[in-house]
């Protein structure tokens, strides 16, 4: 399988090296790789200054979108690129939950596939450790009461912050399971900067996992401490992920997680396969994004794992609609009726009904014109209710045009 990689950085790397590694796979080009492009580590790969190229691009069978500091570049990037109907791996694209969603409306529109490769998702040490929190026996620390991540981000600015977080969560996510609820506690306001941060994650797990802003960590980006019975454990990660070891031990090789993940793809390539890790980083962004909020509250978020589809979406916003219309309609009533009582005394309609039976001639239309002026109430109402016709333009995908159309296209795994 030929692979193109749009954009190329330190996240990036252990997967293209474990493309080339591979004896059925081939970096074949990188869209906007950057000056610090290393050719000779991987010679032959065509490379193409302007992004914008991969759109068309027919050398490979699937494009890799590395991760980019610009959150509306990123967005930009991967809304294209899905709309194309091309084939994509993203490495955890860090942007909004709405538009990360909004991707997998495009996705299950288009039946191209998207995969999110997340390497916390592949690593087997991830496994040993969800053994120990089922089995307290295997345990070299004995049944574990707290799980605590401490994580130094390369910048405290708010968006540098909930990025590692979000990469962070898919560690709980591995070890702990679904995360349910989630606890934001700082000492300074959600604004620009984060001084401090705890986050605590209620799972199905018997142990508290909590995740630590901490600036004391210099030699790596995330360590996960484990406090047992017998002791304690900690375990170093890499940035985003893609090394695990205990501390005190040689660290493995960094390309492991991307060679179980390449080993997966035929699989998850293939026509009826379902595969989730886009919902899964969807579920890790909302997580991050829901910090903020929790903060602002000051009381715990519960995590709502409701699939995100265009008729609810429809739904959600109709509600709100029909909530705004009936109590702007209700405010309206109020003022008019005071305004009718300040502007209107009994002395002018007295006089208005002296004057109305010299005017009999040309009372029907008066009365005429003043009901539908008192019907005004009935207009909005009727507007919103023809909005809800609206759902009929709302087309559920053709399973049978999906079908045939996925047969005219060229299939979708390793070319044999």
């Amino acid at each position: 399988m030929k692979f193109s990689f749009l954009g190329f950085n330190a996240h990036a790397r252990p997967l293209a090296e474990a493309i080339r590694a591979h004896p059925e796979h081939q970096f074949a080009a990188a869209y906007d790789p950057g000056a610090d492009f290393p050719t000779e580590d991987f010679p032959g790969v065509q490379q193409e200054p302007q992004w914008e190229a991969v759109l068309h691009n027919s050398e490979s069978d699937i494009v890799v979108i590395a991760p980019l500091d610009s959150i509306v570049d990123q967005e930009d990037r991967l809304r294209r690129v899905v709309q194309c109907e091309r084939p994509t791996i993203a490495l955890q694209p860090f942007c909004s939950v709405l538009a990360a969603f909004e991707m997998e409306m495009i996705q299950a529109q288009t039946t191209a596939p998207l995969i999110c490769y997340t390497p916390a998702d592949y690593h087997p040490f991830r496994k040993d450790l969800k053994s120990w929190l089922a089995d307290p026996t295997t345990s070299p620390v004995g049944r574990i009461w707290q799980i605590a991540i401490h994580s130094n981000p390369h910048a405290m600015e708010r968006d540098a912050v909930l990025k590692q977080l979000a990469y962070d969560v898919s560690v709980v996510r591995n070890v702990a399971g679904p995360i349910r609820q989630v606890c934001a506690v700082s000492n300074t306001p959600a604004g620009d900067h984060f001084q401090n941060l705890n986050v605590t994650f209620t799972t199905d797990a018997p142990a508290l996992f909590a995740w630590y802003l901490d600036q004391s960590i210099a030699d790596h980006p995330a360590e996960l401490r484990f406090q047992g019975a017998d002791g304690d454990l900690v375990v170093q990660l890499s940035a985003q992920h893609a090394s695990w070891h205990i501390k005190g031990k040689p660290a493995p090789d960094p390309i492991e997680s991307a060679e179980n993940f390449l080993a997966s793809l035929p699989g998850r390539l293939a026509p009826d396969a379902q595969d989730r890790s886009w919902v899964h980083w969807c579920q890790d962004l909302d997580v991050a994004e829901i910090v903020p909020t929790s903060l602002r509250r000051k009381r715990s978020i519960d995590i709502l794992d409701e699939p995100r589809t265009e008729e609810g979406s429809f739904k959600g916003v109709m509600s709100m609609g029909s909530c705004a219309l009936l109590l702007a309609t209700l405010l309206i009533l109020l003022a008019g009726t005071l305004l009718d009582g300040l502007r209107f005394s009994a002395k002018k309609n007295s006089q208005r009904l002296a004057e109305s039976t010299d005017t009999v001639s040309s009372n029907s239309s008066v009365a005429g014109r003043s009901l539908l002026i008192r019907l005004w109430p009935v207009y909005p109402f009727a507007l919103f209710l023809l909005l809800q016709l609206l759902r009929l333009v709302i087309q559920a995908p053709n399973t049978k045009t999906a079908v045939s159309s996925s047969q005219d296209r060229p299939p979708r795994g390793p070319p044999t």
